[in-house]
């Protein structure tokens, strides 16, 4: 039996998942063979469910989720526990980590040294930013 009978979706429903496929694509900033090492399937796999000629398959919504991908937002289109937008920005958020994840793996010993830096510096910032707007707050209230 052909995998696109067992699903039994209407041609919106189907439309809706090749459209959210390719809004996850953008979202993590791939182009389609980026996105398909992302999701460990083939380039054709990817187009094929952008197009709507295929769909998924429970590897790919498998991969999608375990990188931070809403699995009822990426079949449905919507999330019925109706995420708010701090959530959705942790989920965007999520994301960034993975590809910054995924990035930090292939840096040389000397380049992990210089990104260690970097984010001292910015913890550094942040907590002199934070004191600084206290100072302020405290100012305006006196």
């Amino acid at each position: 039996m052909d995998k696109k009978e067992t699903w039994n979706l209407t041609p919106e429903e189907r439309k809706g998942i090749a459209t959210r496929m390719k809004a996850a694509r953008m979202l993590v900033e791939k182009n389609q063979q980026e996105m398909a090492q992302f999701l460990k399937v083939s380039q054709t796999n990817i187009s094929s469910i952008e197009t709507g000629a295929r769909l998924p398959s429970f590897e790919v919504i498998y991969n999608l989720t375990k990188n931070g991908f809403d699995m009822e937002w990426f079949l449905f289109g919507k999330d019925p526990k109706a995420k708010d937008d701090l959530q959705m920005s942790r989920d965007k958020m999520d994301i960034k980590v993975y590809q910054l994840n995924e990035t930090i793996k292939t840096l040389k010993f000397p380049e992990l040294e210089a990104v260690e830096d970097f984010i001292k510096l910015i913890e550094r910032m942040k907590k002199e930013f934070t004191l600084q707007a206290l100072l302020e707050k405290e100012d305006e209230l006196k």
